[in-house]
Protein backbone atom coordinates (compact mmCIF):
# COMPACT_ATOMS: atom_id res chain seq x y z
CA UNK A 1 0.00 0.00 0.00
CA UNK A 2 1.10 3.35 -0.98
CA UNK A 3 2.04 5.67 2.13
CA UNK A 4 0.70 9.56 1.84
CA UNK A 5 3.42 10.39 4.12
CA UNK A 6 5.31 13.64 2.68
CA UNK A 7 2.48 15.32 1.39
CA UNK A 8 -0.45 15.53 -1.08
CA UNK A 9 1.74 14.99 -4.02
CA UNK A 10 3.78 12.31 -2.76
CA UNK A 11 1.61 9.66 -3.39
CA UNK A 12 0.76 10.51 -7.41
CA UNK A 13 4.25 10.74 -7.91
CA UNK A 14 4.88 7.15 -6.14
CA UNK A 15 2.55 6.17 -8.38
CA UNK A 16 3.91 7.60 -11.17
CA UNK A 17 7.34 5.90 -10.23
CA UNK A 18 5.93 2.60 -9.63
CA UNK A 19 4.11 2.89 -13.21
CA UNK A 20 6.68 3.60 -14.78
CA UNK A 21 9.62 0.96 -13.09
CA UNK A 22 7.08 -1.59 -13.98
CA UNK A 23 6.55 -0.63 -17.84
CA UNK A 24 10.86 -0.56 -17.81
CA UNK A 25 10.86 -4.00 -16.44
CA UNK A 26 8.09 -5.41 -18.92
CA UNK A 27 9.59 -3.82 -21.71
CA UNK A 28 13.16 -4.63 -20.70
CA UNK A 29 11.74 -8.64 -20.59
CA UNK A 30 11.43 -8.55 -24.13
CA UNK A 31 15.45 -8.15 -24.47
CA UNK A 32 17.28 -7.81 -27.91
CA UNK A 33 15.62 -10.33 -30.45
CA UNK A 34 17.37 -13.21 -31.33
CA UNK A 35 18.71 -12.21 -34.75
CA UNK A 36 20.37 -9.33 -33.24
CA UNK A 37 22.15 -10.66 -30.55
CA UNK A 38 24.12 -13.38 -32.51
CA UNK A 39 21.83 -16.34 -31.49
CA UNK A 40 20.02 -18.39 -34.73
CA UNK A 41 16.20 -16.79 -34.05
CA UNK A 42 13.22 -18.06 -35.87
CA UNK A 43 13.81 -16.80 -38.81
CA UNK A 44 17.66 -18.13 -38.79
CA UNK A 45 19.17 -14.85 -39.23
CA UNK A 46 22.34 -14.11 -37.08
CA UNK A 47 25.24 -11.55 -37.11
CA UNK A 48 27.84 -12.75 -39.59
CA UNK A 49 30.18 -12.53 -36.75
CA UNK A 50 28.58 -16.24 -35.78
CA UNK A 51 29.39 -17.49 -38.80
CA UNK A 52 33.19 -16.87 -37.88
CA UNK A 53 35.33 -19.51 -36.81
CA UNK A 54 34.45 -22.58 -38.82
CA UNK A 55 35.31 -23.93 -42.01
CA UNK A 56 31.52 -24.21 -44.27
CA UNK A 57 31.43 -27.05 -47.16
CA UNK A 58 29.61 -26.51 -50.22
CA UNK A 59 26.88 -29.27 -50.16
CA UNK A 60 24.79 -27.78 -52.62
CA UNK A 61 25.30 -25.35 -55.29
CA UNK A 62 21.87 -24.58 -55.84
CA UNK A 63 18.45 -26.75 -55.71
CA UNK A 64 19.15 -28.57 -58.88
CA UNK A 65 23.11 -29.48 -58.18
CA UNK A 66 24.48 -31.61 -55.12
CA UNK A 67 28.29 -30.16 -54.17
CA UNK A 68 30.90 -32.82 -55.13
CA UNK A 69 32.01 -34.19 -52.57
CA UNK A 70 35.63 -33.82 -53.57
CA UNK A 71 37.11 -31.83 -54.61
CA UNK A 72 35.59 -29.91 -51.51
CA UNK A 73 34.13 -26.37 -51.77
CA UNK A 74 34.72 -24.46 -48.72
CA UNK A 75 34.25 -20.93 -47.56
CA UNK A 76 35.46 -19.62 -44.22
CA UNK A 77 34.80 -16.03 -43.01
CA UNK A 78 36.83 -13.40 -41.25
CA UNK A 79 36.82 -10.07 -39.99
CA UNK A 80 35.52 -8.09 -43.62
CA UNK A 81 36.49 -11.02 -45.36
CA UNK A 82 35.73 -14.64 -47.19
CA UNK A 83 38.56 -17.13 -48.45
CA UNK A 84 38.45 -20.57 -48.91
CA UNK A 85 38.75 -23.34 -52.15
CA UNK A 86 36.52 -23.39 -55.08
CA UNK A 87 37.28 -26.83 -55.86
CA UNK A 88 40.47 -25.90 -57.99
CA UNK A 89 41.69 -22.64 -56.77
CA UNK A 90 42.20 -21.10 -53.59
CA UNK A 91 39.71 -17.49 -53.58
CA UNK A 92 39.24 -14.46 -51.27
CA UNK A 93 36.82 -12.04 -51.41
CA UNK A 94 35.91 -8.55 -48.89
CA UNK A 95 32.71 -9.04 -47.23
CA UNK A 96 30.25 -6.77 -45.23
CA UNK A 97 26.81 -7.15 -43.47
CA UNK A 98 24.36 -4.27 -43.25
CA UNK A 99 22.53 -6.35 -40.79
CA UNK A 100 21.89 -9.31 -39.60
CA UNK A 101 20.50 -11.54 -42.66
CA UNK A 102 22.13 -9.28 -45.21
CA UNK A 103 25.56 -10.02 -47.14
CA UNK A 104 27.69 -7.61 -50.02
CA UNK A 105 30.58 -9.60 -51.19
CA UNK A 106 32.96 -8.10 -53.32
CA UNK A 107 34.97 -8.91 -56.07
CA UNK A 108 36.34 -12.26 -56.11
CA UNK A 109 40.05 -13.75 -56.36
CA UNK A 110 41.39 -16.83 -57.00
CA UNK A 111 44.58 -18.30 -58.18
CA UNK A 112 45.26 -19.45 -61.83
CA UNK A 113 45.57 -22.75 -61.76
CA UNK A 114 43.73 -24.62 -64.98
CA UNK A 115 40.83 -26.58 -63.87
CA UNK A 116 38.89 -28.65 -66.72
CA UNK A 117 35.85 -30.66 -66.67
CA UNK A 118 33.14 -30.73 -63.88
CA UNK A 119 35.13 -29.12 -60.78
CA UNK A 120 36.45 -26.25 -63.59
CA UNK A 121 32.53 -25.84 -64.24
CA UNK A 122 31.27 -26.10 -60.89
CA UNK A 123 33.82 -23.61 -59.62
CA UNK A 124 33.24 -20.83 -62.29
CA UNK A 125 29.31 -21.75 -61.03
CA UNK A 126 30.22 -21.60 -57.41
CA UNK A 127 32.27 -17.89 -57.85
CA UNK A 128 29.48 -16.23 -60.00
CA UNK A 129 27.10 -17.46 -57.33
CA UNK A 130 29.26 -15.95 -54.71
CA UNK A 131 30.01 -12.65 -56.10
CA UNK A 132 25.95 -12.36 -56.55
CA UNK A 133 25.04 -13.35 -52.17
CA UNK A 134 22.53 -11.01 -50.79
CA UNK A 135 21.14 -12.68 -47.79
CA UNK A 136 22.59 -15.50 -45.60
CA UNK A 137 20.64 -17.68 -42.90
CA UNK A 138 21.56 -20.70 -40.91
CA UNK A 139 18.95 -23.13 -41.31
CA UNK A 140 19.00 -26.27 -38.74
CA UNK A 141 23.11 -25.99 -38.46
CA UNK A 142 23.30 -25.37 -42.14
CA UNK A 143 24.05 -22.06 -43.88
CA UNK A 144 22.29 -21.08 -46.80
CA UNK A 145 23.90 -17.90 -48.83
CA UNK A 146 20.68 -16.17 -51.46
CA UNK A 147 22.18 -15.29 -54.47
CA UNK A 148 20.15 -13.27 -57.39
CA UNK A 149 19.59 -14.77 -60.40
CA UNK A 150 17.94 -12.93 -63.24
CA UNK A 151 14.78 -13.84 -63.88
CA UNK A 152 14.54 -16.26 -61.38
CA UNK A 153 14.08 -16.76 -57.79
CA UNK A 154 16.75 -16.53 -55.49
CA UNK A 155 19.29 -19.68 -56.21
CA UNK A 156 20.80 -21.23 -52.73
CA UNK A 157 24.22 -22.07 -51.94
CA UNK A 158 23.69 -24.60 -48.66
CA UNK A 159 26.95 -25.43 -46.73
CA UNK A 160 27.34 -27.75 -43.50
CA UNK A 161 30.40 -27.22 -40.61
CA UNK A 162 33.17 -29.30 -42.07
CA UNK A 163 35.31 -30.98 -39.01
CA UNK A 164 38.30 -29.20 -38.08
CA UNK A 165 41.64 -30.26 -40.05
CA UNK A 166 43.84 -32.49 -37.89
Amino acid sequence: MLSMEGGPDMGARTVHLVTTLGLLALFGCAGEPAAMSGATGGNGMVKIDALAGKTWGLTQLDERSPAPAEPAVTVVFEKGKISGSGGCNQYFASVTSPSPGKIQVGPVGATKRFCVGPAGENEQRFFAALAKASRYTLEEGRLVLYYEREGESPGKLTFTPRPADR
